[in-house]
């Protein structure tokens, strides 16, 4: 199977380049300090109390869980943000666009390149995310399950980037539009469905706004894995895990889109031949 000559070469470079492994370790370093701290801190409990909870077990596993989640929607955006822009500083875009290379190749091997070393960051922290499973919960699938929910969320995130890495001509302008919109996306339905319900006098059918958050999808497979609710508040956690389905469609249709646009700006633009008088005559 041959692979995407953008998504090689990009793997390759970024592989090579010390800021890769910094992100690696560093990445992994947060999410050990914040497993030992959370650790630590069940433990004096347990030990002034004399009784070991397990929701507080839960809640560590919860919580690295969202760690993961929060580092893979921040870097793979801040990288795919880059991608065209970044050609465009260089200038060479043009040259690039000249290759026998698509603009749809180009795109997606952007983006996978990103997903993969998403992946490699991911699965680089499962021994980290097992630590707290050593007294029960949580299974393989659901780890799959919950994992291939970070993946989703980080193409998703990957995919703005890459759209406003298209649609701007500096770097630096399309990073920060990148996470002004993935925190509209993230957090907005969940503002928008507070005012409705509060103000609004929306009953339970604005809860439908909240599929639109990737953040519904994390919550749905933790409920799922674990039978705990982080988002209690907004109501029952059965609510979100039903929302599974119709939250995963959307991110992929949402994503698609993005996708789509990133290729429309980024594609040459043919311009119509015009004839002269006599071409038209001879026609």
């Amino acid at each position: 199977m041959k692979m995407n000559p953008i998504c090689e070469r990009a793997s390759r470079a970024a592989a090579r380049t010390p800021r890769f492994s910094a992100s690696l370790c560093g990445g992994n370093a947060l999410l050990s300090a914040v497993a030992i701290f959370l650790l630590g801190l069940m433990f004096q409990r347990a030990e002034n109390t004399g009784e070991l909870r397990y929701e507080e077990v839960l809640g560590v596993f919860h919580a690295l869980i969202w760690t993961e989640l929060a580092l893979a929607a921040l870097l793979v955006p801040a990288s795919a943000a880059s991608a065209v822009s970044g050609e465009r500083e260089q200038k060479t875009l043009d040259l690039l666009l000249g290759t026998a290379l698509s603009p749809p190749s180009i795109i997606l091997g952007n983006l996978l390149q990103n997903l993969i070393t998403a992946a490699i960051f991911v699965f680089s922290g499962l021994p980290v995310l097992l630590t707290a499973l050593l007294f029960g919960g949580a299974g393989f699938t659901d780890l799959a399950l919950l994992f291939g929910g970070i993946l989703l969320s980080a193409a998703l995130a990957g995919s703005l980037g890459l759209f406003f890495s298209a649609l701007n001509r500096t770097t630096a302008v399309a990073i920060v539009e990148t996470f002004a919109a993935e925190a509209l996306l993230f957090f907005g339905p969940y503002g928008l469905y507070f005012l409705l319900r509060n103000y609004g006098g929306a009953g339970n059918g604005a809860a439908v706004l909240l599929w639109l958050s990737p953040l519904s999808l994390m919550e749905g497979l933790l409920f799922r894995a674990t039978g705990h609710s982080d988002f209690a508040l907004l109501g029952d956690g059965r609510l979100f895990e039903a929302a599974l389905v119709p939250t995963v469609c959307l991110q992929l249709c949402l994503m698609g889109i993005l996708l789509f646009l990133a290729v429309k700006v980024i594609s040459p633009r043919r311009r119509k031949r015009k004839f002269t008088t006599e071409q038209n005559l001879i026609k």
